[in-house]
């Protein structure tokens, strides 16, 4: 018996054993294949095999597709079927792209010299598993790519270049929709080819005159200032920006469609002066538009690329930079970047410190407001924000077995990701305080605003006891200066309100005039008419869907609605309050005049 029980007990230690082994022995996965072009030993390292969920993607689809045609009731056969028919489309989809073939990604970054890091990215596949678009669509074997870095003018602050097959994908899209056999999918390819056809443009042809390459650029001149409009009496000042687009060309195809859609915008050429020759690829636009920046589109092709900049003079900066090597490339900034980088790719990206800095510079514009509150929110967010001084140069390469990326930054892969994770749990919780406090604030203001309508209803009663119950004739801000240059209420202040964007508070001495008057008035009214007649409110769209209205006999009101116009608002009031008919023609003419003169 006892040599029965060592007998068994000792074949259950050998399985268990055996189990534990088998469950110590390492996965089978592309590990190896995609560290190979990771560096360890730095602040970033990082592996994930997909392998697992990837094999399971096909079979959740599935689910969900049962889970769905389970909730639908008895007798919905045909809406059963084109769910199906959805879910085998998105499944079709999912194959197609490549994202099943995808086996791992790893990502590593190390310290390089002075404030930057050597980051690396790897998206891996087998080798014989490359049947999807994803490895197809963004170019074959990495190319040089020095004579699209040449374009690049030296003041570039953004720039990109990247291989892209739009047929490719087009033609994929287009053959999945119809084998889906879903009818409203097929049916928006083909309205799509039969707009651009009624427009004469042939999609087969344009997607075929295109090579394959795409690159756009922002530039920032340092020594020459713009102030732009962020806002209703918000401006913010930035380094004058110019943009260029560039799209590799086979023939002129593309040129040929732009000269003539955008025909009514070339101008004539000027008397006396040397008529274009026809065979010129160059179109130059005038747009009717006052602008604050310098935009004249030139289209020009030359040198295999169509090139659309926003004006003559970042043409010829591109020009100049390719012909002189000149541009980017010959920074101090670039080539700090560009270090260690590989000279060949199927794309490149580019962003300077200068760039993102601009960019913080027009959201800190547009958080604070006219009068500077926000400042404080908005300096907090720029701080939080890890990509305030972002400057970024990599390349990427399609490889057979994958798509890697390597990239020098200020920022390790590691810090973007553990930044990002701070900043988005300040962002919620600010997203849930800011509200309310926004609400609180608003309150306060209207209260105040009530405060200023008061006054001015005093103000007006003094006024009337001088001048036979009589409030002042004219209309609008012109009948409230009565009240200024006579001294019943001088404090300019009272005359503003504190949540408008449109006016500002006036200067001493200065007439109070619409530009610093944020209150409507309605003159020629006496003591002792309709004690609910309105004399007085706020400008509309002051405060968010309220207003305040002062009455004749002095009272205040606020009421919630959404008025756009003086019209709204008398409107409203007709609603709640009787008036006679002369007194409905009065409202209805003052709405209307008043309306017409603020909105000039």
């Amino acid at each position: 018996m006892f040599r029965n029980f060592a007998v068994k007990s000792f074949a259950v230690a050998a399985l268990l054993s055996m189990n534990l082994l088998n469950a110590g022995q390492p996965e089978k996965n592309s590990f190896k294949e995609t560290t190979s072009l990771l560096d360890a030993g730095g602040p970033f390292y990082l592996y994930y095999s997909s392998e697992r969920i990837v094999a399971s993607l096909d079979e959740k689809i599935n689910a969900v597709r049962d889970l769905c045609i389970a909730s639908l009731p008895q007798g919905e056969a045909a809406q059963k079927e084109l769910i199906a028919k959805y879910f085998s489309f998105a499944s079709n989809l999912m194959k197609g792209s490549g994202v099943s073939e995808i086996s791992g990604a790893g990502a590593s970054s190390i310290s390089r010299e002075g404030d930057l890091y050597s980051n690396k990215f790897f998206m891996h596949h087998y080798k014989e598993k490359n049947k999807g678009l994803l490895w197809r669509l963004f170019g074959a074997a990495p190319h040089s790519l020095n004579d699209e870095l040449g374009l690049l003018p030296a003041d570039t602050a953004y720039g990109e270049f990247f291989d892209f097959d739009a047929r490719l994908l087009w033609n994929f899209l287009k053959s999945e929709s119809e084998k889906s056999g879903i009818d409203k999918l097929k049916k928006v390819f083909a309205d799509f080819e039969t707009t651009l056809k009624n427009k004469d443009v042939d999609l087969e042809k344009l997607l075929e005159s295109c090579d394959g390459r795409f690159g756009q650029i922002v530039t920032l001149k340092p020594d020459r200032m713009s102030v732009i409009p962020v806002g209703i009496n918000k401006f913010v000042q930035i380094p004058q920006p110019g943009i260029a687009l560039f799209i590799k060309v086979k023939d002129d195809y593309l040129f040929e469609i732009l000269k003539k859609k955008l025909s009514r915008f070339i101008p004539p050429p000027a008397s006396g002066a040397v008529q274009p020759d026809p065979n010129d690829k160059k179109i130059i636009i005038a747009f009717p538009l006052p602008l604050p920046l310098p935009f004249s589109p030139v289209i020009v092709q030359e040198n295999g690329y169509l090139i659309i900049a926003s004006n003559s003079e970042l043409l010829d900066s591109i020009r100049s930079a390719g012909k002189n090597a000149s541009g980017l490339i010959s920074t101090p900034e670039f080539k700090a970047l560009s270090a260690g980088t590989p000279d060949s790719g199927n794309g490149f990206k580019f962003v300077s410190e200068r760039f993102t800095r601009t960019l913080t510079d027009i959201q800190f514009g547009i958080m604070r407001t006219p009068t500077g509150e926000g400042t404080a929110a908005a300096e907090a967010m720029r701080r939080l924000n890890p990509m305030s001084n972002l400057k970024v140069y990599g390349i990427w390469q399609v490889r057979d077995d994958g798509i890697f990326t390597t990239f020098n930054s200020n920022l390790s892969v590691g810090d973007i990701l553990v930044l990002q994770c701070a900043v988005v749990p300040t962002a919620i919780v600010s997203g849930m305080l800011l509200p309310a406090l926004s609400s609180a604030r608003e309150k306060a203001r209207r209260i105040n605003c009530m405060s200023n309508l008061k006054q001015m209803g005093l103000a007006l009663k003094q006024y009337s006891m001088d001048h036979n119950d009589k409030f002042p004739e004219l209309d609008g801000a012109a009948g409230l200066e009565a009240l200024r240059k006579n001294d019943y209420l001088s404090d300019y202040k009272v005359y503003t309100c504190p949540s408008s964007n449109t006016v500002r508070q006036g200067k001493a001495g200065q007439s109070l005039a619409e530009e610093n008057v944020s209150y409507i008035y309605f003159g020629g009214f006496s003591e002792g008419e309709n004690p609910d007649m309105p004399i007085a409110f706020d400008k509309p769209l002051d405060h968010s869907r309220f207003v305040n209205v002062l009455f004749v006999d002095g009272h205040v009101q606020g009421y919630i609605g959404f008025f756009k116009n003086c019209t709204d608002v008398v409107n409203m009031l007709k609603s709640r309050n009787n008036y006679s008919v002369d007194d409905l023609k009065r409202l209805d003419e003052k709405a209307a005049k008043l309306g017409a003169q603020i909105n000039k």
